[in-house]
């Protein structure tokens, strides 16, 4: 049996796609109070930021809901990917399986950084009334790469929808022969 890239990246998608939940919801849970919310951005005045500090049970859900939106919708993509690499191992390329996996991938990976961007604002204003702060904080953080990754989501969903219309086309032009 010859090794195939395009099973092994299928195989690697789904394994990502299952792991990367888990190890996030891990990560937030074993966190100290403290560190997640300097990591979303409270403001120092705020008791949550300080040492020692602990989240109610409201908190945590609302750090967990907000840590896993987008890794969940990073899920949804990776299996997304790992249907076309699947798809790549058979040898099909242009056809109608391949570009709804394609779509589906570039979707959820568009929503998963659109998400990604409105997490820290709205868990610090959700964690800041939960926590009956005197004033609400509002935090704000975006990188270079959350931008080229929603980017790269948009220009991957434009693809995906050109190749539709080309898939498209070439079956109406097969029923002609």
């Amino acid at each position: 049996m010859r090794f195939n890239a395009n099973t092994a990246l299928a195989a690697t998608c789904l394994i990502l796609a299952a792991a990367l939940p888990i190890s996030v919801a891990a990560h937030l849970l074993a966190s100290p109070a403290h560190l997640v919310a300097k990591q979303i951005g409270l403001p120092l005045s705020s008791t949550l930021s300080l040492p020692g500090s602990r989240f109610s049970a409201l908190q945590w859900t609302i750090v967990l809901l907000a840590g896993l939106a987008p890794v969940s919708f990073m899920s949804v993509a990776l299996r997304g990917a790992s249907r076309c690499f699947r798809h790549f191992a058979r040898r099909e390329y242009f056809t109608l399986a391949v570009v709804r996996g394609l779509q589906g991938c570039a979707k959820a990976l568009f929503i998963a950084s659109a998400l990604g961007l409105l997490v820290v604002p709205l868990a610090s204003i959700a964690l800041s009334a939960a926590n009956h702060d005197e004033h609400l904080s509002l935090a704000f953080n975006i990188s270079s790469s959350q931008v080229l990754l929603l980017l790269f989501a948009a220009i991957v969903w434009q693809i995906s929808a050109v190749m539709a219309e080309a898939v498209a086309v070439a079956e109406e032009n097969s029923q002609f022969v």
